[in-house]
């Protein structure tokens, strides 16, 4: 018989789980819901969700402020690892302000 490590399987990269950890924090009961009190379009939420699109810093960020939560935790609910998050278009040698 074959059993499932779910303590590995929670530290898995898995967008699924952050846009449904979402819903339950913002009481949405469908993804268009969900996407509506992000204020983010439904093919986004439906691209994440798919693993078409990624759940990047600047959405994250966004996520924060729609929510209220940090981004510590958002990238713990997505399963992100990465030890540093960069923001599109930000690489270096690259003026941040213009």
């Amino acid at each position: 018989m074959e059993t499932k490590d779910h303590t590995t399987r929670s530290h898995a990269y898995d967008p699924a789980r952050l846009l449904d950890a979402l819903a339950l924090h913002t009481g949405a009961s469908s993804d268009a819901r969900l996407a509506k009190k992000l204020q983010v379009s439904k093919h986004v939420i439906g691209g994440i969700r798919q693993r078409r699109i990624s759940v990047s810093a600047t959405l994250m960020l966004h996520i924060q402020e729609a929510t209220g939560l940090s981004v510590p935790e958002i990238r713990h609910l997505v399963g992100d690892r990465r030890r540093v998050v960069r923001m599109a278009g930000a690489g270096p040698g690259r003026s941040r302000l213009r």
